[in-house]
C-alpha cells in the first residue's frame, strides 16, 4: 500500500509517496501496460499508413511518445506533490468524511462555543423521527416568545408539522422551532434533544432550546459535534429531502 505523509508547514500540506516493494513491481506491471497500450496505437497508426514516409516514421514518434509517458509517469509516482493547505479564518472549523467519520481538516474542533442556529438541525431530527411529519398542528401562545427569523404563522393557524419542519429548515424559523417543541415535546423536548444528542455520540454539546437564541444560557456545542450531528441528519431519508 502506498503510505501518504501529510505535514503542515508554512500554510502548505506536503503529499510525501513512499512505495513499498509490492508498489515497486505494481508500478512496473503499470508501466508495462502503458507501453504496451502505446505499442498498440503505434502499430494501428502504422497499418493504415499505406506508405510510410522515412522521413517522419510512424515508429519513432512511438519511440518518444513511450519515453514521454513514462517520463511523465516516473515523475507523479516518485517525487512529492504540493497543493495549498485549506485556509479559513474561522476560530474552529472540520471537514468530515459523512460515511466513515474520518476527519479531513481540523481546526479547534473540541472547543465548546455557542452554536446558534445550527442547533435547528437537531429540532429537525427530533420532528422527523416522531413520526408525526403528517399531523396538523394548531398554533398557540407557545411562540409569543419568539423574535428574530419566523415563517410569520399566527396564533389559532392550523398547519402540518412537516410544513413547520420545512420552515425551520429553510427559513431559520424561530417561531416554528418553538411550535414543533410544543408539539412533539412539551417541556420535555430539550431533554429530547440532549438525550439523542448522547446517544449519536456529541460529547460536549448542552441544548438549552430548540432554535439557539441565546436567551438565558444558549446552546453550546463544538464543530467536531456539530459534524457528527449533521452526518446523522443525512441519513434521514427526510431530511435529505428538505
Amino acid at each position: 500500500m502506498i503510505i501518504i505523509i501529510i505535514t503542515n508547514k508554512k500554510q502548505n500540506i506536503d503529499f510525501a509517496f513512499f512505495f513499498s516493494l509490492y508498489n515497486l513491481i505494481d508500478f512496473a506491471r503499470h508501466i508495462h501496460i502503458i507501453e504496451r497500450t502505446i505499442s498498440n496505437i503505434g502499430n494501428i497508426y502504422i497499418s493504415n499508413k499505406a506508405v510510410p514516409n522515412p522521413q517522419n516514421n510512424p515508429l519513432q514518434f512511438n519511440i518518444k511518445l513511450k519515453k514521454l509517458v513514462l517520463l511523465i509517469s516516473f515523475i507523479y509516482f516518485i517525487f512529492p506533490i504540493k497543493i495549498m493547505a485549506i485556509e479559513t479564518s474561522a476560530e474552529s472549523a472540520i471537514l468530515m468524511d459523512m460515511d466513515s467519520k474520518r476527519i479531513l481538516y481540523a481546526k479547534d474542533i473540541h472547543n465548546q462555543r455557542s452554536v446558534a442556529s445550527i442547533s435547528k438541525i437537531m429540532t429537525a431530527v427530533i420532528a422527523i423521527e416522531s413520526g408525526k411529519m403528517d399531523d396538523i398542528i394548531t398554533i398557540g401562545t407557545e411562540i409569543d416568545k419568539s423574535y428574530g427569523s419566523g415563517i410569520y404563522i399566527t396564533k389559532g393557524e392550523e398547519i402540518s408539522l412537516r410544513d413547520l419542519v420545512y420552515g425551520l429548515m429553510l427559513r431559520s424559523g424561530n417561531d416554528a422551532s418553538y411550535a414543533i417543541a410544543h408539539y412533539v415535546g412539551g417541556d420535555n423536548f430539550v431533554q429530547m434533544m440532549n438525550d439523542k444528542a448522547k446517544e449519536i455520540g456529541m460529547k460536549n454539546t448542552v441544548f438549552n432550546n430548540p432554535n439557539g437564541l441565546d436567551e438565558e444560557e444558549g446552546n453550546y456545542s463544538t464543530v467536531y459535534d456539530m459534524a457528527i450531528l449533521t452526518s446523522y441528519a443525512m441519513n434521514l431519508e427526510e431530511y435529505k429531502k428538505i
